[in-house]
C-alpha cells in the first residue's frame, strides 16, 4: 500500500526538507545512508565539506552532485560494533529501500531482494581516525538514513555524538522491520547522549498512521532555534 508524506513547509510529495530551522550553518556533515544521494541537504549547505558513507557503491549514481561537492566516500556498513560481516537486503528495483533487518509484514513490497555481504564498523572508529579534528573544531550535522538500523549506528557512535551538533535521522515509528527498535527506545538513547528533539521535518503515514519520520536533533544546551 502507498504511504502519503507530510512535509514541514514544503509540497507534498517533494525530496526537499526545509532546512531554515537550522541558525548555525554546519561546515562539516557526515551523511550515513547516502543511496541515491540527499540533494536537500548538499543544496541547503553546498559549502560544507562532506564525508559520504554508504555501504553499496553509489559513487557513479551521485556525480551529478559531486562534481559540485568537497567530499570523500566510504564504502563500509555501520554498526554497534566493529569488525565482521553483515548481511544486506539489496532491494533490486528501488535499492535506496535496501535495509540489514528483514522486513515485517507490514512492511512487505514484493520487490526481489538480493542478498550482499559487507564489512562493518563503528562510526566511532571511522571519525577518529580520519576525521576527528574535522568533527570537534567544526560545526557538524550527522544525518543517518538506514532503513531501520538508526539505533545501532548512534550506539556506535556515543564518543563522535559528544561533538555532534544537529543529528537528522529517519526514525521508523511502527513496526516496519523485524526486530527493530521503537520509537522511545531511539528517543531515550539520544536523550542520554545529550540530544532533544528540535523539529518533524517529515513524516509518512500508511493507513492513516504515520510509520517513519525525518526528524532533527540538536544538542542540548544549544542557542539556536528560535
Amino acid at each position: 500500500m502507498p504511504l502519503t508524506t507530510e512535509h514541514r513547509n514544503i509540497n507534498v510529495g517533494g525530496d526537499d526538507l526545509d532546512l531554515s530551522c537550522i541558525k548555525d550553518v554546519p561546515t562539516f556533515i557526515i551523511d550515513v545512508g547516502v543511496s541515491a544521494g540527499t540533494p536537500w541537504l548538499y543544496e541547503s549547505f553546498p559549502n560544507a565539506n562532506y564525508v559520504l558513507i554508504d555501504p553499496l557503491n553509489v559513487v557513479d549514481e551521485l556525480n551529478i552532485y559531486l562534481s559540485k561537492m568537497d567530499y570523500k566516500f566510504h564504502e563500509v556498513a555501520l554498526s554497534s560494533e566493529d569488525g565482521g560481516i553483515l548481511t544486506i537486503n539489496m532491494d533490486t528495483e528501488q535499492p535506496a529501500l535496501s535495509s540489514i533487518l528483514p522486513l515485517s509484514k507490514h512492511n512487505e513490497r514484493g520487490h526481489e531482494l538480493k542478498e550482499i555481504k559487507v564489512n562493518k564498523r563503528r562510526l566511532d572508529s571511522l571519525l577518529n581516525e580520519e576525521y576527528k579534528e574535522e568533527v570537534t573544531s567544526n560545526t557538524t550535522l550527522l544525518k543517518i538514513d538506514t532503513e531501520g538500523y538508526e539505533l545501532e549506528i548512534v550506539k556506535g557512535a556515543t564518543e563522535i555524538l559528544e561533538h555532534i551538533d544537529y543529528l537528522i535521522c529517519e526514525v521508523s515509528v511502527y513496526d516496519r522491520f523485524e526486530n527493530g527498535y521503537t520509537l522511545l527506545d531511539l528517543l531515550s538513547f539520544l536523550d542520554k547522549q545529550g540530544f532533544i528533539l528540535s523539529e518533524v521535518l517529515r513524516f509518512a503515514k500508511l493507513n492513516g498512521k504515520v510509520v517513519v519520520g525525518d526528524m532533527l536533533f540538536i544538542k542540548k544546551g544549544r542557542k539556536n532555534e528560535s
